[in-house]
């Protein structure tokens, strides 16, 4: 089965479109170890599988092949569709078929298409998209007050047939035998139709306006300015549409339009313009529709011109001369090489590779064809004993390239414990209890090292036993269970790689049981609450303080209940009742912490907290609650300042003394 890899933009998009109409991949079909369920397409000229047409292609030909068997190994027949897309996604052909139950092996079914039937559905979606276009348009009634969804709905409606419609009339432009003056003609309408889209786009991105509490002016005159405008471009397009076709009516043995355009990405790297064949649906009665198989092919004529290039690595991963544990040293570079057209090149192309790390054999070689794909000039990537991230291109193009990106990794440098939070730098565990101890390992440049690599862990002070105490790693990932010792203690796990220095160090304490409870609000809050005030926090987190009786913290995730004496006055954040009263939270480092609230019913007054670990008998008695004081907003005196104005008097005022203006 070949997937080409380097699909378009648009043509990602008409394939998901296709998908969501034909329902989502279907599940694997329940197989025993007998059934098959293959399907493939190719494209074939001469018999063969073939990547490149001439420019002269009159029609272009398929073949999918498939065997599907049960699991008594007899066919099962299966309804299957073909469609091809054409560069810009739109469906240049399509047929439906049911495979025959009696096949022998595998079946085949051919197929073709040509650039008559290429013209006729470019021809039937312009004429009809415009169309739609046109009159959808002139339906919509010009806003008054407010500018709706339901009008933004029919703007997009006919967004969406210009849309098909500009991208069949820029299509039949590329059929050599269309007339110059018709030509002008449809470039005239795809201008046109662009316009409308544009104008479209702007409505729809403005989105809806209720003039319930807004302003809605400027919406309803931007949107009926927009409106008029895609009327009269969508009227003037339908019209130079009508007039091209009827210029081309008698138009007949089409040559199927050439590829030779190239494209390029965001990161101007080549993008190939391809058609696609694409099986779409392989079902039995009442199951969901999948795509089984695609084919990329291209229409013109190949030159020796390189110009850019699409390299591909696999293994993308491999491993230093010093890693011993996996054989995978040398990836495989492939390199398709591109002329201006984005065309593969002709045989015999000199090709010249580069490396930023490894080595290369060989670094010149030709282009060949292989399979019905051209252009193809390969060499292989052999690490030495430096790790890092290989980027092989190909030297002395013209044009930007897609380089090939191989990770070259090293022994073991780091040892990083860690839990499903982040890096783990201690742990407090309970006398006989067990938990999973995680480490990440990962070479000198961070990357995950090879999976088997081996990690051993142990403890000083025999404060624990693992199992298993050596371990490999998978994913950069190694994964052991440490169960606690009898006796309280402080000691240290050590996890290392045998043979490298990458070495880690977690301090652990084994734990007794709770002993001792104390309660206390964490450093920077107070036990003063203020109601309705920006400048004095309404909260406070208040925390336990547990420890066993040799004075240590008690074991992470030990559960503390917080109780306050009456409701209504705080409440936690989390309660764990209706009233607000009670609430849990686990020890970290011995502590376990939970926020409290002042409600307003509880202005000027204190609400006492008790505490008490979980299924024991350690509590923090009521009369030793902590005590949460809960004042009313604070009164403020405000002073308004005297307003004085300067009186003028004096000799020529009339009418006695004239106020001064105000100063400035």
């Amino acid at each position: 089965m070949r997937v080409a890899a380097f699909a378009t933009l648009a043509l990602g998009l008409v394939l998901a479109a296709l998908w969501l109409a034909l329902g989502a991949p279907a599940p694997a079909l329940a197989v025993g170890p007998s059934q098959v369920d293959d399907v493939t397409i190719r494209m074939v000229r001469n018999g063969q599988p073939e990547s490149v047409f001439p420019s002269d292609t009159k029609t272009v030909n398929g073949v999918v092949t498939y065997n599907i068997r049960g699991n008594d190994n007899t066919p099962i027949a299966r309804r299957t569709t073909i469609s091809v897309l054409d560069p810009v996604g739109l469906e240049v052909y399509s047929e439906t078929f049911q495979t025959d139950t009696s096949y022998v092996g595998s079946a085949t079914k051919s197929f073709s298409v040509s650039g008559d039937q290429m013209m006729t559905v470019y021809r039937t979606i312009a004429a009809s998209q415009s169309q739609t276009a046109q009159s959808s348009a002139q339906a919509i009634a010009p806003a008054t007050t407010s500018v709706t969804n339901a009008m933004l709905t029919s703007v997009s409606a006919v967004q969406y047939a210009a849309t098909q419609a500009r991208l069949a009339t820029e299509r039949m432009q590329t059929f050599s035998e269309v007339p110059n003056a018709t030509k002008t003609l449809l470039a005239q309408a795809s201008s046109d139709l662009q316009t409308a889209i544009n104008r479209a786009d702007a409505i729809v991105s403005a989105g809806a306006c209720n003039p319930a509490g807004q302003d809605c002016s400027s919406k309803v005159t931007s949107f009926n300015q927009n409106l008029q405008t895609i009327q009269q471009k969508t009227q003037s397009a339908q019209t130079a549409i009508t007039q091209a076709l009827s210029q081309i009516s008698g138009l007949s043995n089409l040559s199927v339009p050439l590829t030779n355009q190239c494209l390029y990405n965001a990161q101007n790297q080549p993008v190939q313009q391809t058609y696609t064949s694409v099986v779409l649906q392989v079902v039995p009665p009442s199951t969901t529709a999948t795509r089984r198989d695609t084919w990329e092919w291209q229409v013109g004529d190949p030159s020796a011109f390189a110009q850019s290039a699409i390299l591909t690595a696999a293994p993308s991963t491999i491993y230093t001369q010093d890693v011993t544990i996996v054989p995978t040293h040398t990836s495989q570079i492939r390199a398709t090489v591109l002329d201006p057209q984005c065309l593969p090149v002709l045989d015999g192309v000199n090709v010249n590779f580069a490396t930023t790390l490894g080595t290369l054999t060989p670094t010149s070689t030709t282009t060949s064809s292989s399979g019905g794909l051209h252009g193809l000039a390969s060499t292989t990537l052999q690490a030495g004993n430096q790790a890092g991230n290989a980027v092989v291109t190909v030297t002395g193009l013209s044009a930007n390239q897609t380089a090939a990106q191989v990770a070259i990794v090293g022994p073991a440098r780091t040892i990083t414990f860690q839990t499903g939070s982040g890096q783990q730098t201690s742990l407090i565990i309970q006398r006989g209890a067990q938990t999973q101890i995680e480490v990440r390992v990962v070479d000198v440049n961070n990357n995950p090292v090879a999976d088997g690599t081996v990690v051993q862990f142990s403890v000083t002070n025999g404060a624990g036993t693992f199992n298993p105490p050596s371990v490999t790693v998978f994913d950069g990932i190694a994964r052991t269970m440490f169960t606690a010792g009898s006796n309280s203690a402080n000691a240290t796990i050590t996890a290392q790689v045998p043979g490298t220095t990458a070495q880690a160090l977690l301090q652990i304490t084994i734990a007794g049981d709770p002993a001792n409870i104390q309660l206390r609000v964490q450093d920077t809050y107070s036990t003063t609450l203020y109601l309705n005030t920006s400048d004095q926090s309404p909260y406070t987190f208040v925390e336990a303080v547990v420890k066993d009786a040799q004075g240590n913290p008690v074991a992470d995730g030990t559960m503390v209940e917080f109780i306050l004496d009456a409701a209504g006055k705080a409440v936690w954040d989390h309660p764990t009742d209706s009233q607000g009263i009670v609430t849990q939270a686990p020890t970290t480092g011995g502590v376990a912490r939970a926020k409290l609230t002042a409600t307003p019913g509880g202005a000027n007054t204190t609400v006492g907290v008790i505490a008490r670990v979980v299924g024991t008998n350690i509590i923090v008695p009521p009369f030793n609650a902590l005590q949460i004081t809960i004042k009313a907003p604070k009164a403020y005196n405000i002073y308004l300042p005297a307003i004085f104005r300067i009186v003028q008097c004096g000799r020529g005022i009339t009418g006695g003394c004239a106020p001064r203006p105000p100063l400035e």
